[in-house]
C-alpha cells in the first residue's frame, strides 16, 4: 500500500488551497500546453472524430460554416468546439451591446442623428422606437441633406456595431467610385449615422427629403457563425408605412460572405434598376425577371430567322 508523507504532501499545496479541497493530498500538475486561439485555427479542415469517409467529411466541412464533426467526450462537446463556442457567442453579445464610438463616425464624416430610443437597452426592448424620430430631430437632420437626390445613403448601427466597424470604412468608398462611374454619384459629404436605428429608419427620412432611391447600410442581428454581417436596404421613393415588400435587400455581407466589392457592384445594380423602373422589392424583382424572359424569347426567335 502507497503510503503518504502528510506533512511533505501538505507543504506542496497552499493554506488556500488545502482549505478549498482538505481531502486532496496533492497539487494536481498543470499542463503547460498554451491553448490555441480558436479564431486562429481553420476549423473547417480540423477533424475531430474519426468518421467513415474522411474526405467526404472534409467536403462538407469546407461547404458549409455550420458547426458539424464536432466529436464529443459523452455527452459533452469536445474542449476546442466549446470554445469556439463560446468565444462566438462573446463575439455576438458585444456587437449586439457595444456601440459604434464617436470617433469612428467623426473619421467618415457622417452626420449623427438619433431615433427616439434613449439608450441601448430601450432600443433592445421597443423596436418600434427604433423606427420613429422626434419632430425636432427629424427636422434637424433633413436640414442638413440634401432634397431631391438621386441616391440618398444612410448608416444605422442596428443589432451588430462590429459590421458597421468592420464594412464601411472600404465600402463606402468602393461605393462611391461605382455610383460615380455608373453617373449617379452620391454626395459623399451628407450621409447621416443614425444611432439605435431599425431599417424603417430609413422611410422618414426618405420620404421628407423626397430621394429617388434611399439605401441604409445596417448591422445585421449576429449570430454564431459572423457578428460582423452588414445588410444593404434599399427601396425607391419609401414611405412611412410601406410594406417591407418594398425593399430590395442585399445582405450577408462582410469577409466570409459577400465581400465589399461584390455588394458595391450589387449594391449599385439594384439602384440603377429602381432608377430605371421606378420599383423597387418584390415589384421590381417581378419586372426584371420579366424583362429577361422577355429578353431570351426575343434572342430565341431571333435565332430562328436567322
Amino acid at each position: 500500500m502507497m503510503q503518504f508523507d502528510e506533512e511533505a504532501d501538505l507543504q506542496i499545496m497552499s493554506p488556500a488551497q488545502f482549505k478549498r479541497n482538505p481531502h486532496c493530498r496533492r497539487v494536481s500538475p498543470i499542463d503547460p500546453t498554451p491553448l490555441v486561439d480558436p479564431y486562429q485555427q481553420k476549423q473547417h479542415q480540423q477533424i475531430l472524430l474519426t468518421p467513415i469517409n474522411r474526405q467526404k467529411l472534409l467536403e462538407m466541412k469546407i461547404a458549409t460554416p455550420a458547426r458539424i464533426g464536432l466529436g464529443r467526450c459523452g455527452t459533452r462537446y469536445l474542449t476546442q468546439p466549446r470554445l469556439k463556442f463560446l468565444a462566438d457567442h462573446a463575439a455576438a453579445r458585444d456587437a449586439v451591446l457595444t456601440e459604434v464610438t464617436p470617433k469612428f463616425i467623426q473619421q467618415l464624416g457622417l452626420i449623427t442623428a438619433k431615433t427616439t430610443c434613449q439608450n441601448k437597452q430601450d432600443y433592445l426592448k421597443n423596436p418600434p422606437k427604433g423606427r420613429q424620430f422626434t419632430a425636432t430631430a427629424l427636422q434637424q437632420l433633413t436640414s442638413q441633406l440634401p432634397q431631391y437626390a438621386t441616391i440618398q445613403l444612410i448608416i444605422g448601427d442596428g443589432l451588430s456595431s462590429a459590421a458597421i466597424t468592420s464594412n464601411l470604412g472600404q465600402l463606402l468608398p468602393l461605393l462611391q467610385h461605382t455610383f460615380k462611374k455608373a453617373g449617379t454619384p452620391i454626395d459623399r459629404d451628407h450621409i447621416p449615422f443614425i444611432k439605435y436605428a431599425r431599417v424603417a429608419a430609413m422611410d422618414a427620412i426618405g420620404a421628407t427629403t423626397k430621394a429617388d432611391v434611399v439605401c441604409m447600410l445596417i448591422g445585421e442581428r449576429p449570430g454564431l457563425v459572423s457578428a460582423n454581417s452588414l445588410s444593404a436596404y434599399i427601396a425607391y421613393r419609401p414611405e412611412v408605412g410601406m410594406p417591407e415588400a418594398r425593399r430590395t435587400v442585399i445582405s450577408n455581407i462582410h469577409a466570409g460572405g459577400t465581400t465589399v466589392q461584390k455588394a458595391a457592384q450589387q449594391i449599385n445594380a439594384a439602384c440603377q434598376a429602381m432608377l430605371r423602373y421606378h420599383l423597387s422589392g418584390v415589384a421590381l424583382k417581378q419586372k426584371l425577371a420579366s424583362s429577361t424572359k422577355n429578353s431570351q424569347l426575343k434572342s430565341h426567335y431571333q435565332m430562328r430567322l436567322d
